[in-house]
C-alpha cells in the first residue's frame, strides 16, 4: 500500500465500530516484531509470505 502500512491499517480499522470484531489477518514478507505489532494492532493472526 503506498500510503499506509498494514499495521496503520489494522488500527485504523479497529477504531471504526463496524469493523471492530471483524476478523483480519495480517500477511507479509516481514517477520518477528511485525507480528507483535500484528496480533497488538488486532490481527487475529499473521502469516509470512515467501518472497517466491
Amino acid at each position: 500500500m503506498p500510503n499506509k502500512d498494514g499495521i496503520t491499517l489494522i488500527t485504523d480499522l479497529r477504531a471504526l465500530p463496524d469493523y471492530k470484531f471483524i476478523p483480519l489477518l495480517m500477511l507479509t514478507t516481514e517477520s518477528g516484531a511485525d507480528k507483535k505489532q500484528a496480533l497488538r494492532a488486532g490481527s487475529l493472526n499473521h502469516s509470512i509470505r515467501s518472497n517466491d
